[in-house]
């Protein structure tokens, strides 16, 4: 399995972290370890399109994003 492709580009980061908490204890060694960078990557851009969903809702006025 291409653990890159578990997380997909249209789950939140919260979907990610539950998946991933969910699975990991089924992986070992050198697959556990592409698990974790794939869900290291793919959370930071999750994370990232987050953010920038919710300054476009700021700057519009919808919303107050705060730090």
């Amino acid at each position: 399995m291409n653990e890159e492709e578990l997380f997909k580009d249209d789950m939140t980061s919260k979907q990610m972290a539950l998946l991933y908490y969910e699975i990991c204890d089924s992986y070992s060694g050198e697959d556990r370890k592409k698990l974790d960078d794939a869900f290291d990557k793919a959370f930071v851009d999750a994370q990232k399109r987050e953010v920038d969903y919710c300054l476009s809702l700021s700057e519009e006025g919808r919303v107050y994003c705060s730090q």
